[in-house]
């Protein structure tokens, strides 16, 4: 019986869990794995990293609000560990900071507020639990609106949540 009562909560916890998260439409997904030598990122980037080794910076460049400029996501290779990166994303028209964000997986989503897609990033905690914050662009600068920690069987429903577009 113990077993029959602890199916149905777990049955009813991913369904509510699947629900409350939904189907998010991924445009692109950006991880260290993806990012290339960049010689053009301005050194006042390295300002902005906790630490930095010197190294070249690489980057992965993606034009977010539709004017035909990319802009450029930006590891920070050195303090990069199994469960994030720190990151920048670089508006290179004006050569200014629009986010800085935490994530091992950046997901650039189809949904747009004020002009720009919200991103999803997560972080893997290790042990069977992780997290993810979306991010939305609010006054000039990508903003975290919602934290969501994860564990175990959950993990895997947020990665099925994900319907890639393009990629």
């Amino acid at each position: 019986m113990f077993k029959l009562l602890l199916a149905f909560v777990i049955l009813i916890f991913t369904f509510s869990f699947a629900n409350a998260q939904g189907i998010v439409k991924v445009r692109y997904s950006i991880d260290l794995y993806i990012t290339k030598p960049d010689s053009t990122i301005p050194d006042s980037i390295r300002g902005y990293f906790e630490d930095d080794d010197g190294m070249q910076l690489k980057s992965f460049s993606y034009d977010l609000n539709g004017d035909g400029i990319k802009e450029k996501f930006i590891p920070n290779e050195f303090l990069c560990g199994t469960g994030l990166c720190p990151w920048i994303i670089l508006d290179t028209r004006s050569n200014k900071v629009i986010g800085e964000i935490d994530a091992k997986v950046i997901f650039i989503t189809d949904s747009v507020q004020h002009g720009y897609p919200v991103l999803e990033a997560y972080i893997r905690c290790g042990g069977g639990c992780g997290s993810f914050s979306t991010y939305e662009y609010i006054s000039n600068a990508y903003q975290s609106v919602r934290d969501v920690s994860l564990k175990d069987d959950e993990i895997e429903l947020y990665f099925k949540s994900k319907k890639y577009l393009n990629n």
